[in-house]
């Protein structure tokens, strides 16, 4: 058992990060795991590098996302919270009465009911 716990520790150690650019247990402990052989780790590079990946990264996600900008009197479907397999997905269309700014839009569910909901549980209605 000890050595299945010293192997997988070693693996972890000694594996290759992309984003570090090296493997995390030389990093941390200053020279390379296997060998005698020290290394110096550039940091601000290290850092430099990560931070570009994770714009990268964001970019690519962003450019999935669905751009709408809702309006006052708009119609909107609303997503159901757990639908069944072959169930309705979506419910309404309900008219959007107030547009917020924090990404939240006000929906009349029928006539004196309001509803604040998150514009990421609503699509346009196009129907």
């Amino acid at each position: 058992m000890d050595s299945a716990l010293a192997t997988a520790m070693h693996a972890m150690r000694s594996s290759v990060a992309t984003t570090l650019g090296g493997a995390s247990g030389a990093l941390v402990f200053g020279g390379d795991m296997l060998l005698n052989i020290p290394l110096m780790a550039d940091w601000h590079l290290i850092a430099r590098n990560h931070e570009q990946l994770l714009n990268e990264s964001l970019c690519c996600q962003n450019l999935s996302r669905r751009k709408q900008d809702y309006v006052m009197g708009q119609k909107v479907l609303m997503m159901i919270h757990d639908p069944m397999n072959l169930g309705e997905r979506t419910e309404g269309p309900y008219t959007i009465t107030t547009v917020h700014v924090n990404g939240t839009v006000s929906i009349e569910l029928s006539p004196g009911i309001i509803e604040r909901i998150n514009i990421r549980r609503i699509f346009p209605y196009r129907g």
